[in-house]
Order: C-alpha cells, then sequence, then structure tokens
C-alpha cells in the first residue's frame, strides 16, 4: 500500500514538472513572433480625418534624385498683375465702394474722397490757360514785328519760350486733374486693372496723406512662381523645362514651365531666381503663398553625361519620415480607410524638401505627407493604453 503511494506522488511530481516545462517553452515562442517584422505594426485612425483635411495622402514615386532639384517657391504677382491705389493728396474718405475680396473690372470705382487742395489744382490749370494765351498773344506780336524789322531775334527767341513753357504748365494740370480723376473737390479712385481686391484700408470719413496705400488689387490669372534655386545648380536648369509644383496643404500637384531667369546671385542666399509659369489648369494660386517646386536637372557636362543613367529611389516628402524610438518611420495606407501600416524605412538622404528612400518603401505606395506627426502621437499614445 506504502508503494502504491510513494507512485502516485512521484507520478504527480513528473506530471507538474512536464507542464512547467511546457509553459517555459511556450513563452520565448510568443515573445519572438511578436517581434517578427516591425513593419507590419498597424495603426487605425477616424476616417474623419482624412476627409478633414488633416492627414493627407500621396504617391511614393520613384526618381533619380540626382536627376532633379526640389526647392520652396513663392507665389507672386508680376507688376501687370498687381496694383496698390491710393490718395495722391491730403483727402478724407467719403464712400467706400469695394471690400476685400470682391472681384473689379479695369476703371471701376473703388472709393470717392474730399480733397480740398484739388481746388488748387483748378487754379493751376486756370493760371497756366491764361499763360498760355498771353505768352501766344506776344509771340504772335513779337513774330509781326519781326516781319517789319521792327524787333529783334532774340526778343522773338524769348517769347516763343515762354510761349512753350506756359503750353507746358497748361500740359502738366491738365494732367494732374485726369491722373487724380478731380471733379470740384472730388477725388475719384478706380481700379487700373482687373482682379481681386485683396486688401482695402479706406474707412468713410477717416483722413488719408499724399501716398496712403487704401486699396490693392491681384489679377490671380497673372501669377506665378519664383523658385530660388542653390547657385550650384543654377546652371542645370533649363529655360523651357517642365517643373512640377506641389501644394504642402493638400498633396495636389500641378504642371508648370520655366520662363525666365535672374541670371544674378543674391549675394547673402547665394541663389539664382527662376521664375515659372503655372499652367492654365492650375488652381489654387494664393499670392504671396508658398509651394513645393521639382525642377529637371540637366547634365553638368558630357562626363556626367557619359557616366550612364543615375540610380533609381523612392522618394517622399520629407514631412513623411518621422522616428520613433529614433527609427525612421512612414505610415503607409491600406485598403482599408483609416488603416496605416507603420513601416521602418532606409534612408539614402535628406534632399531639400524630400527624402530619399533605400528600403522599406515601393514606387506608388500610398504614403502619410501630411499629418504624419499626428499619426506618432497616436501610435505613441496607443502603446500607452
Amino acid at each position: 500500500m506504502s508503494r502504491f503511494i510513494i507512485g502516485l506522488v512521484l507520478c504527480s511530481l513528473l506530471s507538474a514538472c512536464g507542464k512547467e516545462g511546457g509553459t517555459a517553452e511556450a513563452a520565448p515562442a510568443t515573445k519572438a513572433q511578436s517581434q517578427q517584422e516591425p513593419g507590419s505594426r498597424v495603426l487605425t485612425i477616424d476616417p474623419q480625418l482624412i476627409a478633414s483635411g488633416r492627414i493627407v495622402i500621396a504617391a511614393a514615386e520613384e526618381k533619380c534624385p540626382d536627376d532633379e532639384v526640389m526647392i520652396s517657391g513663392q507665389i507672386v504677382a508680376p507688376p501687370r498683375g498687381k496694383a496698390e491705389i491710393g490718395a495722391l493728396m491730403t483727402s478724407r474718405v467719403r464712400s467706400v465702394l469695394v471690400q476685400e475680396g470682391d472681384i473689379v473690372k479695369s476703371g471701376a470705382v473703388l472709393a470717392t474722397l474730399d480733397a480740398p487742395d484739388a481746388a488748387r489744382i483748378f487754379g493751376d490749370l486756370a493760371a497756366a490757360r491764361a499763360r498760355r494765351a498771353r505768352a501766344e498773344m506776344v509771340l504772335s506780336q513779337e513774330q509781326v514785328l519781326q516781319e517789319q524789322r521792327a524787333t529783334s531775334a532774340r526778343a522773338v527767341s524769348e517769347a516763343r519760350s515762354d510761349a512753350e513753357s506756359a503750353r507746358a504748365d497748361e500740359i502738366t494740370a491738365t494732367m494732374l486733374l485726369s491722373t487724380y480723376n478731380v471733379s470740384g473737390t472730388t477725388l475719384t479712385l478706380k481700379a487700373p486693372i482687373a482682379g481681386v481686391v485683396a486688401a482695402s484700408h479706406a474707412r468713410i470719413g477717416a483722413q488719408v496723406d499724399a501716398g496712403t496705400i487704401l486699396f490693392k488689387i491681384v489679377d490671380t490669372s497673372k501669377l506665378n512662381v519664383r523658385a530660388d534655386v542653390p547657385e550650384s545648380l543654377a546652371d542645370a536648369i533649363s529655360i523651357g523645362a517642365a517643373g512640377q509644383l506641389r501644394f504642402p496643404t493638400t498633396g495636389r500637384t500641378c504642371g508648370s514651365e520655366v520662363v525666365a531667369s535672374t541670371r544674378s546671385v543674391d549675394p547673402i542666399k547665394r541663389t539664382v531666381s527662376f521664375r515659372l509659369q503655372p499652367e492654365t489648369r492650375c488652381q489654387g494660386l494664393l499670392e504671396g503663398g508658398f509651394v513645393d517646386v521639382r525642377l529637371p536637372l540637366a547634365a553638368a557636362d558630357a562626363k556626367a553625361a557619359d557616366a550612364g543613367p543615375h540610380p533609381k529611389y523612392v522618394t517622399v516628402p520629407r514631412s513623411s519620415i518621422v522616428e520613433i524610438d529614433s527609427v525612421p518611420v512612414a505610415f503607409v495606407a491600406t485598403q482599408t480607410p483609416g488603416r496605416f501600416k507603420l513601416t521602418t524605412v532606409t534612408l539614402v538622404r535628406h534632399a531639400d524638401s524630400i527624402s530619399i528612400v533605400e528600403q522599406g518603401l515601393q514606387n506608388g505606395d500610398r504614403v502619410v505627407v501630411s499629418g504624419a506627426l499626428l499619426l506618432k502621437g497616436e501610435w505613441l499614445r496607443s502603446r500607452l493604453e
């Protein structure tokens, strides 16, 4: 009987040891599995963040980074596409007929001003007309006397000079009235070009000094882009080359053409300015705004041209890459809306506003280009839960 009890105890002990051994082997297997392919980690967010524009997705592109340059460009209006209108003399605002955002035609009335000094211009014009009439009469008399040999050539010359001076004064006063759009003591401010009222500083009853700018009008159809290219790359940019514009806030792109260059180096920034003309269908240009500009680079010399094709890499905007635990990663959209794969990437380098990726992304991968920091925060927060 005692042998039977001892046997049961031994069997129990052996059975318990076997279970503990199985548990010890299973735990490392589970741990190893969780460490496999860290790039397969997934984050799910509210799709409304994408719909609202806080998260922007764009396709990664396979490019030859050495064959192009990406720089920041500013949207500017040429001289014929922007106008500033102000008071040419001290006056007081009587009425304002437009406000910011209004679209106006060339010649449209913007405001009227009361200008007591305008009466002086009418006085100057009347005086100039009187002087011109008298000078012409004196000249006529001197010419008659010259025919009768009753005056000198010098007197005739002086009379002619006085008449020409009086005519010039009359023309000047007439042009001032035309320029000021004066009627009585009222100055009328008109739009010299068609466009959008970008700024309005006129307030009814306010007194304005001569030279004060009251309105700014921009013709949005004439906007272009100024891109400052590093001095070392300026010779590789060709007039007529096709460039690409990208709006950082939306990721939207449109084409453009390099139409001019200053061919002069900025002494401080050491850059050369190029002007790009956006294609007609390019919408959303805002004067004073910024866009990312991608320009092709021509071979600098025959040696570069004979070196063969440059290696291609996947490129994404620099804002696409964030670091988590000191490792560069990108968020790649899956087929499920709001679901992203956290992908570890290996970078060749950062170049201007793009990141050149050696491993981790493929051409055409849909990558978060705006809002990656937001997703990083969501990912870190999810790890604490």
